[in-house]
């Protein structure tokens, strides 16, 4: 909305209406309010009107860092440090390579989604996430590649008997 009282008026009172209808009231000890480009007259004046308190950029949110400005790497080091305790977690299972599969398709593609629901990942973490579960898939979360001996017919059988497809 736009930093000016006439606006905070107008979402002032439709929470208000809002909440005589639902019953959901806005906790003014857990609400906040963020500014931009606001004189400190304009933010009294919020804040009085409102009782919500001012916070700073940035904050966390369900585990996920806003920010409105530029997105970085750094910010989405939370979501690959859990698909790495995800990964080091799973790697005591001795699953089959389409066990595996499922684990990542559901398990650490849920997390990644969860965030790209919210957010647009870099391309570099995006990468990044991906090349952890080639990893897990194929090999160990370290890095290293182990010999894998499959034969052709297993690897293009059909998913129902335990190929891929």
């Amino acid at each position: 909305m736009r930093g000016d009282v006439p606006s905070i008026v107008a979402v002032a009172t439709f929470l208000y209406e809002y909440a005589k209808v639902s019953g959901l009231y806005a906790n003014p000890y857990k609400t906040s309010v963020y500014y931009g480009g606001v004189s400190q007259e304009v933010k009294y004046q919020i804040g009085a009107l409102t009782g919500y308190s001012e916070d700073q950029f940035p904050f966390r949110y369900l585990g996920i860092t806003m920010n409105p400005g530029r997105l970085a790497r750094g910010m989405f080091q939370a979501m690959v440090d859990k698909v790495q305790a995800s990964i080091q977690h799973l790697t005591g299972n001795l699953l089959s390579y389409v066990g595996k599969l499922q684990l990542i398709n559901s398990v650490l593609f849920g997390l990644e989604n969860y965030w790209c629901s919210t957010l647009l990942l870099p391309k570099v973490v995006a990468k990044l996430v991906n090349k952890l579960c080639k990893n897990y898939f194929w090999g160990t979360p370290s890095g290293q590649r182990k010999t894998t001996f499959q034969s052709w017919g297993s690897i293009f059988a059909l998913w129902q008997e335990g190929g891929f497809n």
